[in-house]
């Protein structure tokens, strides 16, 4: 998914932080230390997705009184159907993803002031609408040519309820074009929430979740049941499944009763009984093997966590390399492992357009794949630290040598003193001796 029009996200005040401009990118990194937000900034750039990628732009309309069964009432052969105004469409959406961000946290009354800026390039758009006539069968039909912006959507006339709102359709594919620059580019997005790994075999169909990031999981993961018999656009990503079997070290199957088991060295074992690793990373894997990955937009939350530093190392690889074929991503994170793996694909891009020879000759020497090479352009990389006032800032990284590790240098600074005046001590007693 290439991003069409720079799509910026402002923040007067979401939970503790303030005066925040965070501008979209595939690849989304947010760091810091715990409490401060990140997740709150993550769920409002997954919220971006999930709007473009479900019917809620209905609810705006439905207030704005755009409705199918008016217009069937209408004799004219054509007209205007009406017109949006870009500025609130704009703050409906502003408005609605603070209240989706409340219902992923399970609180109703978040307070939140946003601004998602998309560069539109008009103020108002209209819907028109035209009766056309087609001969079939040597009959001749009816239909309604309902269009918004040059996208057209056709509709069978003397029809009652179509199953769709041909309004939202349109306008979910205008907002797609305007941010992806295609109309029919369909994606799904999915949520990885913190925790993932103790809601393994859990249903959303029997589990009440209170809190919303919980619920979309589930249902994520009972789509993922399905995805075999019902999804064809499935791609090759025979190298990224031969990743995640190295991070794994095993394989997921389905037992006869359908049951997802974890296989390694030829034992088999329910997925609920197998490592927390492998539990975390369980719809990671189950979306590599079934899913095209080129059109889905992914929230991580922590992948780091139950997973040794060793395979973080190889878990940043994979998402480079997800990443690579057209999946967008946000992370939240505290592993400098994570952030290591990132920093070499990042430097070995820099590497490769400076000095096409030494990039071969080194990747040859150290064993890196051709394959792992991240974009800087890809990344947008933010800081979360608090002021001494309570709230919290937000500082944009600069990548001229990798995502810096920000995060981590406090605690080197106040912890490396103590720990030397300690191991000094300790030796001082045993010349003692």
């Amino acid at each position: 998914m290439e991003l069409k029009r720079p799509v910026t996200f402002h923040i007067e005040q979401l939970g503790a932080i303030k005066d925040a401009t965070i501008t979209l990118k595939p690849f989304m990194v947010f760091s810091g230390d715990s409490g401060l937000g990140k997740s709150y900034a993550a769920f409002l750039i997954h919220y971006l997705y999930v709007l473009l990628s479900s019917g809620r732009l209905s609810i705006f309309l439905e207030e704005k009184g755009f409705k199918y069964e008016d217009l069937m009432l209408n004799n004219k052969k054509e007209g205007i159907l009406g017109t949006v105004d870009i500025k609130s469409l704009i703050d409906w959406i502003n408005n609605n993803a603070v209240n989706y961000i409340g219902y992923l946290i399970g609180n109703a009354n978040l307070n939140g002031k946003i601004n998602i800026e998309i560069p539109f390039p008009k103020d108002e758009i209209t819907f028109s609408y035209k009766e056309e006539f087609f001969g079939m069968d040597h009959m001749e039909h009816s239909y309604m040519s309902i269009s918004l912006e040059g996208l057209i959507y056709r509709a069978p006339q003397n029809t009652g309820y179509l199953g769709v709102d041909p309004f939202s359709e349109l306008l979910h594919a205008y907002l797609v074009q305007e941010v992806f620059g295609d109309s029919r580019f369909a994606f799904k997005s999915l949520i990885l929430p913190p925790g993932r790994c103790s809601l393994i075999g859990l249903r959303a169909t029997t589990t009440k979740a209170s809190i919303g990031m919980y619920e979309e999981y589930l249902r994520n993961m009972e789509d993922f049941e399905h995805i075999s018999f019902t999804h064809t656009k499935k791609a090759d990503n025979s190298d990224l499944i031969e990743m995640i079997k190295s991070i794994n070290n095993g394989v997921l199957k389905r037992d006869n009763s359908y049951k997802l088991i974890y296989e390694t060295d030829n034992i088999q074992i329910p997925v609920t009984a197998a490592a927390s690793s492998i539990k975390e990373l369980v719809p990671l894997t189950l979306l590599i093997e079934k899913y095209s990955l080129s059109d889905i937009s992914i929230l991580f939350e922590e992948p780091e966590a139950h997973i040794h530093p060793a395979k973080q190392v190889k878990l940043a690889d994979l998402m480079v390399a997800i990443v690579n074929s057209g999946a967008h991503f946000q992370i939240t994170t505290h592993s400098n492992y994570i952030l290591d793996g990132i920093n070499d694909a990042i430097n070995l891009y820099k590497l490769k357009q400076k000095d096409t020879n030494t990039y071969s000759r080194f990747i040859k020497e150290k064993g890196y794949s051709e394959d792992l090479l991240l974009d800087p352009d890809k990344v947008g990389a933010y800081y979360f630290y608090k002021n001494d006032d309570g709230t919290v800032s937000v500082r944009k990284q600069s990548l001229e040598e990798g995502i810096p590790y920000d995060s981590f240098y406090d605690v080197i600074r106040n912890n490396l003193p103590n720990s030397m005046a300690l191991s000094q001590l300790l030796k001082e007693d045993e010349d003692d001796f």
